[in-house]
């Protein structure tokens, strides 16, 4: 048995082929490709600023899943994946044509196949979170709907219909329950 099922590795080429995207979208703003940010000085957004500031980060991620099954894999494997840029000119496009490449080979290798699917995932969700935050979680980042906000019970939510995903969560209620156990204490201190 391997680590990952069919439908993972389907899952997980598909997330791999899908960060370019992701990561060009963190410098646009979004799936609409427009940019939500400060007005100092005009013509900078200091948004897509702070969005390149974090990409290096997590291209070197990706990159780092790279030279490691690069090292790990049989000669002959490596051989038939596609050339890799030198180190330091690495590209989403390239790591993840790499990867997905070479995947025949990794996925069957449990180490290298859970390895790869949790700095993946990490570095998606990582990707959406920089898109939805320059978008003030106006809009989602997979699909582009706009989040849907409402209050159930103690608890305000953003959600996005099309995908049906939580996009955050906050307990608000917690401010009507300190109210209710002042108003306990003070009658109790007073009465």
């Amino acid at each position: 048995m391997t680590y990952l099922t069919e439908r993972q590795a389907q899952r997980l080429a598909e997330r791999l082929a899908d960060l370019p995207r992701l990561a060009a979208q963190t410098v646009t703003g979004g799936p609409g490709g427009t940019t939500v940010g400060s007005s100092v000085p005009p013509g900078v957004d200091l948004t897509a600023v702070d969005a390149g500031r974090e990409q290096p980060k997590l291209l070197a991620k990706l990159s780092n899943c790279v030279r490691t099954v690069g090292e790990e894999a049989p000669a002959g494997v490596v051989r038939i994946a596609p050339s890799l840029p030198p180190e330091g000119h690495e590209t989403w496009h390239s790591e993840s044509a790499w990867l997905l490449a070479t995947m025949g080979w990794w996925q069957g290798d449990d180490w290298c196949a859970e390895w790869v699917a949790t700095e993946v995932k990490a570095v998606r969700w990582a990707l959406i979170g920089l898109i939805e935050e320059h978008s003030h979680h106006r809009t989602c980042a997979i699909c582009g709907s706009p989040v849907e906000a409402y209050v159930m019970g103690d608890y305000a939510l953003a959600e996005c219909p099309k995908c049906q995903r939580v996009l955050g969560m906050e307990d608000v209620g917690y401010r009507e329950r300190i109210a209710q156990a002042r108003a306990m204490f003070a009658a109790k201190v007073l009465g």
